[in-house]
């Protein structure tokens, strides 16, 4: 009976002890707490424009490289088929560039001779004394070299009048050149005499800044293929010059400084971002679970609207705040503590989560 008296004492003292342990011990760590940023990312504009579409809105999940806004650009297109000559680079000014070399772009034309002509040798008839600007035309040396070809007459000024040879390719500078309205020469059909020219590099010039050059020098373009393009502003000096506004990182659109029709200087701010890699979980941990949460502790974090455990995710503390905070109308402080999960995809910001251990 004594044995049995010192042994239900003995039960008595531990069932006391235990009652007396920290909560952690009973049950473990259990805190509130949401999913937060701790840096966010400015995204700035290197030249000045206008904003002709905001691609994001605020919240919006963009992937690095993806497109947030597009000032508005002029596009210099090539007025005729020839071979490129390009000046200066990307962030040049269009107008330093022309006072410079006289264009931001050259074209030699495929289409190199022309017939300055007028009516002076026509055959005497009066349909042959009036030239029609677009009309084809054929093309036979006044000597004899008897070069032929075909052009089209592109000017007309009173008797005097451009053909573009557009076939022959044996015609040289400064030769003589009958043009006839039939392909068999016929004499009748003549309607005056020219001298071959060499056709001028064709200059395209612009203003603003040059943001993007299209073709490659010395490049073969096409007739209406764009040169180059242009904003009007300045340029920051600093990176690529953009039209299009890029994201710097995977993240969200936490704000936006400008609106579509909008202007914004070189330098400006165009939104922020909440860096995917800046994600945390930020929670709220009582002072008696402080042991069990030291940096470099993995965690388990559950968000509060899962209804089952398959988008419970693991974490590591980061951080523990030194600083408590007591709570509203009671003794008891908790410490912010900040945990970087393995896993975040599908969280949003602002989700309440619960975390154990």
């Amino acid at each position: 009976m004594k044995c049995f008296k010192k042994f239900l004492a003995a039960m008595t003292a531990a069932m006391v002890c235990l009652s007396a342990l920290p909560a952690l011990a009973q049950g473990g760590l259990d805190a509130e707490g949401k999913v937060v940023n701790i840096r966010e990312l400015p995204v700035t504009a290197n030249v000045s424009g206008t904003v002709v579409q905001l691609t994001v809105r605020e919240g919006s999940r963009v992937k690095k490289g993806d497109t947030i806004a597009q000032l508005k650009t002029t596009k210099v297109y090539a007025t005729e088929s020839g071979t490129v000559r390009l000046f200066g680079q990307a962030g040049d000014s269009a107008e330093n560039l022309t006072a410079r070399y006289g264009a931001v772009a050259y074209v030699e034309p495929d289409l190199r001779y022309y017939l300055s002509a007028s009516t002076k040798y026509a055959y005497d008839a009066e349909e042959n004394l009036i030239i029609h600007p677009g009309e084809q035309v054929f093309l036979r040396g006044a000597k004899e070299t008897k070069h032929t070809g075909k052009g089209v007459v592109t000017t007309v000024d009173g008797t005097s009048y451009t053909i573009e040879i557009t076939e022959g390719s044996d015609f040289e500078k400064g030769e003589y050149v009958y043009a006839f309205r039939k392909q068999n020469y016929e004499g009748a059909s003549r309607i005056g005499r020219g001298s071959v020219k060499r056709s001028e590099y064709t200059a395209y010039q612009g203003s603003g800044v040059v943001v993007r050059y299209c073709v490659e020098d010395g490049a073969h373009v096409n007739k209406g293929d764009v040169l180059f393009e242009t904003v009007e502003g300045s340029f920051t000096g600093y990176g690529s010059p953009a039209a299009d506004i890029k994201a710097d990182c995977d993240g969200v659109v936490s704000s936006l400084s400008v609106t579509s029709g909008g202007s914004v200087s070189a330098g400006d701010v165009v939104c922020c971002l909440y860096p995917d890699e800046a994600l945390r979980v930020e929670a709220d941990v009582e002072e008696e679970d402080l042991a069990s949460v030291k940096p470099g502790k993995k965690v388990n974090v559950a968000p509060n609207y899962a209804v089952d455990g398959a988008s419970v995710r693991t974490g590591t503390v980061e951080e523990v705040s030194s600083v408590g905070t007591a709570k509203d109308g009671s003794d008891e402080t908790t410490f912010k503590v900040i945990i970087r999960l393995d896993d975040a995809s599908g969280l949003n910001y602002g989700t309440s989560v619960t975390v154990t251990d």
